[in-house]
């Protein structure tokens, strides 16, 4: 499980990334002396094209899970290296999944209808 945690996670957010893109929001700005910086999930999820594409309580439970600092923030526990080995990431990875099948279904419902539209 831990592996899963450490792969999926990410891959989620690579995901809701390319679901943003599609969707025509902006992931990427320009910040002074750093160059191009690339969003990441909590941006992303707040954006409001990713939230009407989403649904309003799609785009807050996913944040609540993953970025919220109230909430499970699974995204910046695995990004800051504070998941424990010997901790049981079973239900860390089942959402990270979850995540994962949710991302990959609202790219394939964006691949569905740009083909419809040709």
């Amino acid at each position: 499980f831990w592996t899963a945690c450490h792969v999926l996670v990410p891959q989620f957010e690579r995901g809701l990334r390319k679901i943003a893109l599609k969707l025509s929001a902006n992931v990427r700005r320009l910040v002074a002396d750093q160059g191009l910086e690339v969003a990441t999930l909590g941006p992303i999820l707040a954006d409001e094209a990713v939230i009407r594409f989403l649904g309003f309580d799609v785009a807050q439970s996913l944040l609540a899970v993953f970025t919220m600092p109230r909430g499970l923030n699974v995204r910046n526990t695995m990004a800051h290296g504070l998941l424990e080995p010997n901790q049981d990431q079973r239900g860390i990875a089942m959402l990270a999944l979850m995540g994962v099948l949710t991302a990959g279904y609202g790219l394939h419902l964006l691949r569905q209808a740009a083909g419809d539209m040709a």
